[in-house]
């Protein structure tokens, strides 16, 4: 039996760029920050925890074939892109996705004029996560169905990424088990700490995943809230 493998991203070792109205942190190598150790990991490219000002506005290009996904953390942001200049709203409780097949660009905007707003970033590249050209949003409620993990992934006949996300009680279990066990996981823990495989983990850090066929975690803070992407394309370690 193969034993299972595991890389920890820490919170504390982001990469970040910042300006006046805008600031992300990098668990992954982004724009001008680079670490040999930071690579993306299979399709996964980008996880980036943003946040705007009020009124604030950014605009990014993105690589061709790339599915990317933004999950409000704090507040509704507002999104458009080549295929939708007119944007759409996402909030708590929604996760946006968005897919290419040329280079394009996608613009957040924080549509409260005091208030910042914070997402989740996440990118990743020939994914088959939903149609090229597209967008989607989808919804899961915490509130109705905590100490659970929740889809958020759009549901394809073929898929090759699946998503998973849920809120929890201190001391709260759950198995997640693997749609093929030849696929990888990444997990991040969005607030609160977590136990996870054995692994301590606090809000923002991450943990990479292979030769396994169920993840084991359990909540050690109350209302703390996890992520959980599952691959797959092979890892090579």
């Amino acid at each position: 039996m193969v034993q299972t493998e595991a890389k920890i991203y820490l919170s504390e070792q982001r990469g970040c760029t910042q300006t006046e109205a805008f600031r992300s942190f990098h668990t992954f190598n982004f724009g001008s920050f680079f670490q040999e150790s930071k690579k993306n990991w299979g399709v996964l490219q980008t996880i980036n925890e943003e946040t705007l000002v009020g009124n604030g506005c950014i605009e990014q290009a993105i690589e061709a074939q790339t599915t990317v996904v933004l999950l409000p953390i704090v507040g509704t942001i507002d999104v458009a892109n080549g295929y939708n200049t007119e944007g759409s709203y996402a909030g708590v409780g929604e996760a946006y996705f968005f897919t290419t097949v040329d280079e394009d660009w996608l613009r957040v905007s924080n549509p409260y004029e005091r208030e910042e707003v914070s997402y989740l970033q996440i990118r990743l590249q020939n994914a088959d996560c939903q149609p090229y050209n597209n967008e989607t949003i989808t919804n899961f409620a915490f509130e109705k169905y905590k100490n659970r993990l929740l889809p958020y992934c759009p549901q394809k006949e073929k898929q090759t990424v699946w998503g998973s996300i849920g809120q929890f009680d201190g001391r709260a279990e759950s198995v997640y088990c693997l749609k093929n066990p030849q696929n990888n996981v990444f997990v991040y823990v969005i607030e609160g700490v977590f136990e996870v495989q054995n692994r301590l983990l606090h809000a923002r850090d991450g943990l990479a995943l292979w030769h396994l066929e169920t993840v084991e975690l359990e909540a050690l803070s109350n209302d703390a809230v996890i992520l959980l992407i599952e691959m797959a394309q092979p890892f090579s370690s």
